[in-house]
């Protein structure tokens, strides 16, 4: 991807300026290092007391997340935790409104000359966190980096790589050129493409500032104490106003028990995706609130479809027969998601509810696999990497064994980071995984998992290839719609991966907060508010 940038626009005066090095302790509980925002001025932190006392209303919202992120960089990862993180710090070129379409953000609006170009005008008078003004020189260095950085190696480049140039057109405005037409191009600029300062990152380095971040969102980065809390101040100068609440404190605590006894004892105000069981023993208490939504994750079992046994359909559809989906939703989930026989759900664009999901039939799935030869045993190894996800891991691995499989269960909190992602995955190994279609439409699970020109790693061919491309391209929703019921119907028939579920995401809160959570899982807490 070409990048061209303009002069970078003077400094706007008045605004907050990076003061004398304010260096915060390291020393922490149990030898815990702070990562503090160094040699960042007061006003990084909030601003003076007086201004803090108008910004927001002197509450602090604290929120579960069940994973701590590995980076603050808006353009490194794809994962549905650092981008719930990165929407409160960075803002985007488009946002997803109420409806669930994509909109201009930090760009005013846009047109389209031609199906390969978008031109943009950028929002004036919107700074950095540091008081930088926004600029297409910001623009331009974002995506350069995203495309470019080998060091940074970002997981985003995927959602990137059909961006043959973007050039800025003065300080205001950028005109992107696409290699070829992408009908959900507006969508991946408004859910996981954040802008990133380009003076603070090249001044910091990618490794500073991926801890100590800067953006133009609500929220300014204040400490991060690794395992444990990320603390974030209002932006008293946010361009679309001013917070609700003058302070957020994300916690980590991937144990869902523990989450629920966090919130009840009040030290937390929020836990989103707690389980069914969780939400009935809320529900009768008079000081919180549960709501639910439908999710946009679809859990499935990936499997190595390259190698040993899984590369023969028989073997595959097998497995999808093992699996009694309908027991893990009642019996395990307890209602608290939808069984799935797709790789899409039912509030993603792309999603054919004529597609049924496998039944559960053990004697079937015992024939398959002696019609492919395994019929004196076969023996595979499910990795999982969510302790979130332990039950539904266990109980895929004793359905597994009751046809015959001789299943080892291994968990590793790195497996997708340090063997998925780098193309490591072991013949007859399957993995507990799944995809967030944050876009809200199907091509961004689709290029994670099947595409071959993306990260289609485990599974991908030439059919499912061509469809993909071409309802990417389809400017046409009826006819996107009717492509991608094509696609989905071939995938369930090649049972690349063991569909299992799509998720109902329930949120629970303290009566005293005030908040609407959407299907996409964006935790964006602008107006969120506490009383």
């Amino acid at each position: 991807m070409n990048v061209s940038p303009p002069p970078r626009a003077a400094r706007i005066p008045g605004h907050c300026r990076t003061g004398p090095d304010r260096r915060r302790s390291l020393t922490a509980a149990l030898g815990v290092a702070v990562l503090a925002a160094g040699s960042l001025s007061a006003c990084s932190f909030g601003g003076s007391s007086a201004e803090r006392a108008e910004c927001g209303n002197g509450k602090t919202l604290t929120v579960n997340l069940p994973e701590e992120p590995t980076s603050l960089d808006g353009n490194y990862d794809t994962l549905v935790v650092p981008a719930q993180i990165s929407a409160n710090l960075y803002d985007g070129l488009f946002t997803m409104d109420a409806n669930r379409k994509p909109v201009p953000d930090l760009a005013t609006k846009y047109t389209q000359p031609d199906p390969t170009t978008y031109k943009m005008q950028l929002r004036r008078g919107v700074t950095f966190h540091d008081g930088d003004p926004f600029t297409s020189a910001d623009v331009v260095n974002t995506f350069d980096r995203i495309s470019n950085d080998k060091k940074l190696a970002s997981k985003q480049t995927s959602y990137v790589s059909n961006i043959a140039s973007v050039t800025a057109d003065g300080d205001h405005a950028v005109t992107f050129k696409l290699k070829a037409p992408d009908t959900s191009f507006t969508k991946a600029l408004a859910s996981l493409l954040f802008i990133t300062p380009k003076k603070a990152v090249q001044t910091a380095g990618n490794a500073k500032f991926a801890t100590r971040p800067v953006g133009t969102g609500p929220f300014k980065f204040v400490e991060w104490v690794k395992g444990d809390h990320l603390t974030m101040d209002a932006n008293c100068r946010y361009w679309k106003g001013k917070p609700k609440v003058s302070r957020v404190v994300w916690r980590f605590v991937s144990e869902p028990a523990t989450a629920l006894a966090s919130l009840e004892s009040g030290k937390t105000d929020m836990v989103p995706y707690i389980s069914a069981d969780h939400a009935r023993s809320l529900k009768s208490k008079p000081d919180f609130k549960v709501t639910s939504v439908p999710g946009v994750r679809n859990l499935w079992v990936q499997m190595n479809t390259t190698k040993g046994a899984a590369r023969d359909r028989r073997v595959r559809l097998a497995l999808n027969y093992a699996i009694d989906k309908e027991k893990l939703v009642d019996d395990l989930l307890k209602g608290g998601a939808e069984r799935s026989g797709q790789p899409a759900s039912k509030p993603v664009f792309g999603y054919d509810p004529d597609v049924d999901p496998y039944p559960y039939d053990p004697a079937k799935a015992k024939k398959l696999l002696k019609q492919a030869g395994y019929g004196s045993g076969l023996s595979l190894t499910l990795y999982n990497d969510k302790p979130v996800q332990n039950l539904v891991w266990q109980a895929v691995g004793d359905q597994l064994k009751a046809v015959g499989i001789k299943v080892r269960l291994k968990s590793d909190l790195n497996y997708f980071s340090n063997t998925f992602l780098k193309n490591k995955m072991g013949a007859n190994t399957l993995f507990v995984q799944g995809c967030s279609s944050l876009t809200l439409d199907s091509d961004f699970c689709m290029g994670l998992t099947f595409d071959s020109k993306r990260r289609g790693l485990y599974y991908h061919s030439p059919e499912t290839d061509r469809l993909i491309s071409k309802a990417r391209g389809e400017a046409d929703p009826k006819a996107r719609q009717a492509t991608y019921g094509e696609l989905m119907r071939k995938l369930h028939d090649a049972a690349p991966v063991v569909f299992l579920y799509s998720t109902v995401d329930t949120y629970a809160m303290a009566d005293g907060v005030s908040f609407t959570p959407r299907s996409d899982q964006k935790l964006w807490l602008w107006n969120a508010g506490k009383s």
